[in-house]
């Protein structure tokens, strides 16, 4: 595939529902399976890469596509790493705002050796050109720290939790034709207490959460909040916090912050109208926070400042979808997947080799 370049802190993911998934890439696969063309991947990782971390790389799928060298869904495209002669395959998910057969496909894939700060790895390959290759590996959470595209409704089995909290809250949350679909009627995120519900799970250390809202009903007031993602030490209806979320026609999103727990809650705000679906994102490193959000094709935009919390965040934190409707009155968010991610600062870079793809017969065992 001609070169490409990751752009971070963007992510993506295959099909697959909620669990966390190990450093390694266990999974089928045949006892051998050969492929006509391979390229190099290079990570460069300034702050180092370690074992299990998610890096993803861009290529020209639609060119080998287009050149009968590739299938164009994609289950032909391999990603293994080779240490001395032994070749592993390994899990591969596309981005879920990517494709197979585009110019700019987005491939996910896991770190299978530490990289230390400044130094690269070379012994990434992507392998292609076999018509018949039987199924890839492509476990989003063999990728991800956690993924759940909502394909099934057991939600307490895939480690999420519900909770309502404050005084006056009601709600659930529930998987509905292969959407999270999250209802409610609270009082607001606002002030010095909370009033609301949250589908949350616990998460340590510095990661990327990013959920996509695909429809919401706002209710009748004019500044519920919609889905997207939270940030919160605790469900204590004081507890410091921040979300990204989607509001309504007012206010298009708003990021709210809570720095210390009780004190009063500010935001900031951004327009761009309401648009679905929609990405919601924080970007959390100890005890600093983020907020951005994305109407699609790779573009973010970040909404107000970094905020860092007056006392820091001790792990594991709460990660989840937020609902508030304001008045007591019902409003409801869909969303069609949940990823998070770990984070170093800069991210490692995986680009494919500016040289021509090797020509052969490449074979490999089956994944292990």
């Amino acid at each position: 595939m001609p070169a490409g370049q990751s752009s971070p802190p963007d992510g993506g993911g295959g099909s697959g529902a909620g669990g966390a998934g190990g450093a390694g890439g266990a999974g089928g696969g045949s006892p051998s399976v050969c492929f006509a063309f391979r390229q190099k991947i290079t990570i460069n990782a300034p702050a180092g890469a370690p074992l299990g971390y998610a890096v993803a790389v861009e290529a020209d799928h639609a060119a080998q596509v287009a050149a009968q060298h590739s299938r164009a869904d994609g289950q032909d495209v391999r990603l293994a790493y080779q240490s001395g002669d032994d070749v592993e395959e390994h899990h591969r998910v596309v981005d879920p705002e990517s494709d197979w057969n585009q110019s700019d496909t987005k491939i996910w894939f896991r770190v299978q050796q530490t990289i230390p700060p400044a130094e690269t790895d070379d012994g990434y390959y992507v392998y292609y050109g076999n018509l018949a290759p039987g199924p890839a590996p492509a476990n989003p959470n063999q990728v991800y720290s956690f993924w759940d595209s909502f394909d099934d409704p057991d939600l307490e089995a895939r480690g999420w939790t519900f909770s309502t909290i404050g005084s006056t809250a009601t709600g659930s949350a529930e998987v509905v034709a292969g959407h999270l679909q999250v209802s409610g009627t609270t009082g607001d995120a606002w002030g010095g207490n909370d009033d609301f519900v949250f589908l949350h799970r616990q998460v340590s250390g510095a990661f990327v959460v990013d959920a996509e809202v695909v429809a919401v009903d706002p209710g009748t007031n004019a500044f519920p909040k919609l889905g997207g993602v939270m940030i919160r030490q605790s469900i204590a209806p004081s507890s410091r916090n921040r979300l990204m979320s989607p509001v309504s026609a007012n206010v298009p999103r708003t990021t709210s912050y809570r720095l210390a727990d009780g004190e009063a809650t500010a935001e900031a705000a951004a327009s761009q109208g309401n648009t679905f679906p929609e990405l919601d994102r924080l970007v959390r490193t100890a005890a600093a926070v983020q907020a951005f959000f994305s109407l699609g094709g790779g573009v973010w935009f970040e909404v107000g400042t970094e905020t860092t919390f007056t006392a820091g965040l001790s792990d594991p934190v709460l990660v989840g979808v937020p609902l508030a409707s304001r008045d007591l009155a019902p409003c409801q968010a869909e969303v069609g997947w949940f990823r998070v991610r770990p984070l170093v600062s800069p991210e490692p870079v995986a680009a494919l080799s500016l040289a021509p793809p090797e020509e052969g017969s490449f074979c490999f065992g089956a994944q292990r």
